[in-house]
């Protein structure tokens, strides 16, 4: 994946052609960081479609770019709301 040598993600490693991800198991606040959040590889994802596009530019990628990039602001959104309530890093609705 010569499209991430640059990627500098922490717990996202690059091996060739392979993506090697470690994902945060349990709560930040009751395990500290020990991978990254579901919602961090939708940031890998638009990285490969944001190197994908510069080779191959379509109306589809560029789409699917749009959509990433509002997927992970839902997902900032989210955070936001959980922090004002109160309930950010603990097992809660």
């Amino acid at each position: 994946m010569k499209h991430l040598n640059g990627l500098n993600i922490p717990y996202v490693e690059v091996d060739g052609n392979k993506l090697i991800v470690t994902l945060q198991d349990g709560t930040v606040s009751e395990n500290g960081y020990n991978g990254i959040q579901v919602s961090e590889m939708i940031l890998v994802l638009k990285e490969i479609f944001s190197a994908l596009n510069k080779e191959l530019p379509c109306r589809e990628n560029d789409d699917t770019l749009y959509y990433l990039a509002r997927a992970y602001t839902c997902q900032l959104e989210r955070n936001a709301d959980r922090t004002e309530r109160g309930v950010e890093g603990k097992l809660a609705l």
